[in-house]
């Protein structure tokens, strides 16, 4: 099992642990942090469970193991 996981300023804020094959948006709403800097890790593994490998099946042929990230954006907190 692959895991996609965001951090921010080392603090885990979510993880996504289940296939999926289109785009959606998560987190579900933004990310809240205070003033001044930080810093925002985004963490993929390949099955980081240790879990055997499998082959495709009917469901993820075309499993890439990748995650793409698109539509990031900062606005201020008024």
């Amino acid at each position: 099992m692959d895991v996609f996981e965001w951090y921010v300023d080392g603090e885990q804020r979510g993880a996504i642990q289940n296939s999926r094959d289109g785009f959606e948006s998560s987190p579900p709403g933004p990310i809240k942090v205070g003033p001044g800097e930080h810093r925002y890790d985004f963490v993929y593994t390949f099955n980081k469970f240790g879990f055997p490998d499998l082959p495709p099946d009917e469901l993820y042929p075309d499993r890439t193991g990748v995650v793409y990230i698109d539509d990031v954006y900062f606005v201020p907190n008024v």
